[in-house]
């Protein structure tokens, strides 16, 4: 059996062993984005997924759109609109299962073996697994206590070919839980207009503020 020479670059998700350790009873982790249990509305979420097995369950257990439920859709750009200021419409919106998913394919839509991810340093070992799988080349932007530096973002594009896109986590960025100032985003948005380089900003934590 010979799998394919992008698995070489394929190693054991630290992020799984991490969910086996909060797995344990015994243990309360805070090193993993993990939401308090009980807090989760068990009793809403039944009975709404009753209601719509009852309403619509031949539609909802039959194959569907891969884009996502298109009322689903709908609300998330709605949201976005009234909360975000956007205008995107929601034939242009994906749902998937988790962030996870999104960044593979990310890595699918843009990576060719040998091109370019720039990120921050340090980054989320989550997102760099799953570009890693097609084969890119990793360049970390120094990065401050206000975050990523523009100035040193904007050198290594003027030097650096077969950047495809930069990943980062303006908010709470993990691992070093720092947000950017408004006036940093500026910054970083003037260069990379500059170079018309895409962004995937990953905002897990951007609304949990206190």
């Amino acid at each position: 059996m010979k799998f394919a020479t992008r698995m070489e670059r394929m190693q054991a998700s630290e992020i799984r062993e991490l969910l086996k350790l909060t797995a344990q009873p015994d243990i309360i982790s805070f090193a993993g984005g993990l939401p308090a249990p009980e807090l989760f509305p068990v009793e809403e979420i039944a009975k709404v997924s009753h209601d719509l097995v009852l309403k619509e369950g031949r539609q909802l257990l039959q194959y569907a759109t891969t884009e996502g439920r298109p009322s689903l859709r709908a609300k998330i750009a709605k949201r976005m609109a009234d909360k975000y200021h956007t205008n995107v419409d929601p034939d242009d919106i994906l749902i998937t299962t988790g962030s996870q998913q999104c960044l593979d394919f990310a890595g699918k839509l843009f990576l060719d073996p040998g091109d370019v991810v720039l990120c921050e340093s340090p980054s989320y070992l989550g997102a760099l697994n799953a570009f890693n799988a097609y084969q890119p080349k990793f360049v970390e932007v120094p990065t401050d206590n206000g975050g990523l530096i523009p100035e040193e973002l904007d050198k290594i594009l003027s030097t650096t070919p077969n950047c495809k896109f930069i990943y980062v986590i303006p908010d709470f960025q993990n691992p070093t839980g720092r947000t950017w100032s408004m006036e940093r985003r500026q910054k970083f948005m003037e260069v990379v207009n500059k170079h018309n380089l895409p962004v995937l900003e990953d905002n897990p934590y951007g609304e949990l503020r206190y």
